[in-house]
Formats: structure tokens, C-alpha cells, sequence
């Protein structure tokens, strides 16, 4: 593939900095120190935990072409030098400039859950018209959105983007460099509450990606987001895996590794990814691939290239045990649908749960972790591990039939469930980002290797 050709003088124009006295060619575009290339340019990020400007030094000798600094900052000889007020913001104005070059279809995707599934099962259903350039893994913050536009091949005839937000504004700014000509938004539920305060004001930021697309599908939970999508977007498509929608599935069966069979139009589906909520993204992947001119049945076939980073209703055996690792990422209604996945696999095996904190709940954390637990209890496991606000739920709870056990930290519970687990068993990991849950699967179950890195 062909990295887009930038130059100072598209540099500046992206920047709205004066003419460059020069105009010099780089060899595409960096962010990070460890990666830098010769001939590239590189853009000075500060964050809360570094500021790439203190390498400097690192980019001269690296033999980068340029660098985008903030004001003030002492000049390096050796590179050309662009100054700005802040370099994040320079960073999506240059992805804006790129994006304005490209002539394809672009699409955007967010949601409280299903975001990175959605967009691989979109990225393969549009693969048999387009040359698909999609997010990496989960870039889809306000540093990997206008990443993944900048690495956009030039061979590339379609966008598919990731857009994710933790507090309010943050979709708009996205919204301002992607320019969706199809925006996406799979659910809203009680996510990054802590951000938002309130699951109205989740609704209002996902909805505000719509704001000037063409067109846009939805999902139907809750019922307000397609009257939301109607009020902000030009052309509204609904899509569920239940009616009423203008993409329903038909006939849904659950094959016995967890995937999903079904019917959708007289085409039938059958999904490479595990759980039954994989139809409802399915069916939004195949409504976009409709809208941009491919035909169902190209796109319903090509589905079954699709794949998802680790950590994601992925489903292994290792030593004896049938393994959910669902570790990647938790709120509520995502925790419904891995004990679901969990019911659909189990068979006679006896259920292990393992679930840990579900983070920036906000001030209903508590209620939402007792709801939690009360749905893993329902699901009828012979053990439960609770790792950090899970523990004063299942303590509140009281066990329910199950053997609970319980710690402030994934390694508090290793030893009690390596005692505990029995070949047979099947057992789920599910926590948010931030617990690490996945470090019990070589403590575990030392015969099983990662094929990826969450």
C-alpha cells in the first residue's frame, strides 16, 4: 500500500500556519517516539503522562523531516519546524486535510457496546466493492481517530472508524475530522456515566456523530435512539436483531461453539463471531454495505472474514476447560450479553464466573454492580470470583447457590480459582479495561499461548 505524499506546503495548509519557505516531501506521519522513521514528520503529543517534546533529541537522531511543536518550544536545528498552539488539535487538522483528499465513502462507528465488532463485520461487508482501510484494534479516542484517517492508503476506496467518547464534546470533535458519510451507532447504554451523568446525555453524545452524515443506522436500544438519529441525521436506517427495524433477522440459531446462524432479506447469515448480540452488529454492518451499493449477498458472504481483537467473546479450550474471555471491556448491558453467551455454550458443564469492576459507572456504580451480580447469580454458576466493586455486591447479595470468592485485584483470586476450576468447566472473564482480568488466563491455564495482545 501507498502512504499519502505530505509536504510543507500541505502542512501548512492543513495548519493554517504562512507558507513554508520550503517545501519538502516526508515519508508520512508519527506520533510516537518508539516508532519514528527517517523522513517522517513527527507531531509532539503531551499527555497526562508524557510530553513527546522532551524527545526531541530522540527525533533529530531518528532523522525525522519535520516536527509539529507547540509554541515557545526551544528550537532543534536539523528538521523543519512547524509551531502551533496545541499539537492535538493539529493532529485532527492535518487528519481533517487527509480526509478531505479522500474520495471514498467514509464510515464512523460508536456506541456504548459493539463498536470494534461492528466495525470489522462493516469492514468485511464492504470488502467485495471496496479497498477497506479500517481503525486498528480500538484506536478511537481523540488521538487514534485522526491516526487511523492519517494512515489511510492511498489505494484505500473505503473508510470504516472507530469513535469513542469518556466525556461530553469529544464524538463532535471526531464527528469535525472523520465527516461520516454513514454514521453508526449500535446501542446506548449505561456507559462512562461517570463522564456524562446521565444515560440521556450518553444518548445526546453518540447521537451528535449523526449531526450532518448523509445517512446513518442505528440500533433500537433504547427505543429513543432512532427518534434521536431521526432528529439529527438526514436518513435513518434502524437495525436489531429484534423488531420492529428495517433490518431484522429471521430464524436465529445458535451453533454449538456460540456463533449464530440466521436469515436476513432471503439471504442467509452465518457469523465467525461468537454470541448472540454478534447478530444485532451483523445486521447494522449489512445495512451499511447496502447503503453504499453492495449487494447482500456479496456482503452477507463476505461476513465470515471478520475478526476481533483479543478479549472479545473469544472462546478457547485450554486444559480441559472451555474458556470465555470477554476481559476486554465491561458495563451492564455487555455483562447481559457474555452470561448469555455463557448459557448458550454450557451445555452440562459446570459455570465458573469471574467478573471484576465495571468502571466510570458513576454515582449508580453500586446499584449497577448489585444488578450485576444478581444476573451472574440468575445465570446459575457453581463458583463466582468478584474482583474489586463486585466484592461488596456479592457480599450484599449473598452467594445464591454459588461458592463465592472474592478480592480487591485479579492476583487476590488467582490461587482460589486455580484450586477451584475443574476440567469440564466452563468459565467467564469479564471486567472492564482497567482490572487486567486477562492476567489470570496463564495463571490458569499455563498450556494455552495468545494469538493477540488485548
Amino acid at each position: 500500500m501507498t502512504d499519502f505524499t505530505w509536504t510543507a506546503k500541505l502542512v501548512t495548509e492543513a495548519l493554517g500556519l504562512p507558507p513554508a519557505a520550503w517545501d519538502h516531501a516526508y515519508r508520512g506521519l508519527s506520533t510516537d517516539t518508539r516508532t519514528m522513521q527517517d523522513g517522517q514528520l513527527f507531531i509532539a503529543l503531551k499527555g497526562e503522562h508524557f510530553d513527546a517534546h522532551d524527545f526531541l533529541g530522540d527525533a533529530r537522531l531518528a532523522g525525522v523531516g519535520g516536527v509539529v511543536v507547540r509554541k515557545g518550544t526551544p528550537r532543534w536545528p536539523g528538521f523543519d519546524w512547524f509551531e502551533v498552539e496545541d499539537t492535538l488539535i493539529a493532529l485532527g487538522k492535518l487528519a481533517r486535510l487527509r480526509r478531505d483528499r479522500f474520495t471514498g465513502p467514509v464510515v464512523a462507528i460508536t456506541g456504548s457496546n459493539g463498536k470494534t465488532s461492528t466495525k470489522e463485520l462493516t469492514a468485511a461487508a464492504l470488502s467485495p466493492r471496496y479497498t477497506v482501510h479500517r481503525s486498528a484494534k480500538n484506536l478511537n479516542n481523540l488521538v487514534g481517530v485522526p491516526q487511523t484517517v492519517l494512515a489511510a492508503p492511498v489505494e484505500a476506496t473505503a473508510m470504516v472508524v472507530e469513535c469513542g467518547a469518556s466525556v461530553k464534546g469529544e464524538l463532535g470533535r471526531q464527528r469535525e475530522i472523520v465527516r461520516p458519510d454513514v454514521g453508526v451507532v449500535t446501542l446506548v447504554g449505561a456507559a462512562h456515566l461517570e463522564g456524562f451523568g446521565s444515560q440521556e446525555a450518553v444518548l445526546s453524545e453518540k447521537v451528535s456523530l449523526l449531526e450532518g452524515a448523509a445517512n446513518a443506522v442505528v440500533g433500537t436500544s433504547p427505543p429513543a435512539l432512532p427518534e434521536a438519529a431521526r432528529r439529527t441525521a438526514r436518513k435513518v436506517v434502524t437495525a436489531s436483531i429484534e423488531g420492529p427495524s428495517d433490518w431484522i433477522a429471521e430464524r436465529v440459531t445458535m451453533l454449538p461453539d456460540g456463533r449464530a446462524r440466521f436469515a436476513v432479506r432471503g439471504v442467509d447469515v452465518e457469523l465467525p463471531l461468537a454470541g448472540r448480540h454478534m447478530v444485532g452488529n451483523a445486521l447494522i454492518a449489512l445495512a451499511v454495505a447496502d447503503l453504499l451499493g453492495v449487494p447482500l449477498t456479496d456482503a452477507a458472504g463476505a461476513l465470515g472474514a471478520a475478526r476481533i481483537p483479543g478479549g472479545r467473546s473469544e472462546v478457547f479450550e485450554a486444559d480441559g476447560c472451555l474458556v470465555i474471555d470477554d476481559s476486554y471491556n465491561a458495563n451492564p448491558t455487555s455483562l447481559r450479553a457474555a452470561l448469555d453467551l455463557l448459557t448458550t455454550l454450557r451445555g452440562p458443564r459446570r459455570a465458573v464466573v469471574v467478573v471484576g469492576t465495571m468502571r466510570e459507572l458513576g454515582a449508580e456504580s453500586p446499584a449497577l454492580h448489585r444488578d450485576g451480580a444478581r444476573a451472574v447469580l440468575e445465570a446459575g454458576p457453581a463458583v463466582v470470583a468478584a474482583v474489586g466493586d463486585f466484592a461488596p455486591a456479592f457480599a450484599e447479595l449473598g452467594p445464591g447457590g454459588a461458592e463465592v470468592i472474592s478480592g480487591a485485584s485479579p492476583a487476590d483470586v488467582a490461587e482460589p480459582l486455580r484450586q477451584r476450576i475443574r476440567p469440564g468447566d466452563i468459565v467467564l472473564l469479564k471486567a472492564s479495561r482497567g482490572v487486567a482480568l486477562e492476567q489470570l488466563i496463564p495463571v490458569l491455564w499455563p498450556s494455552h499461548t495468545s494469538t493477540e495482545a488485548h
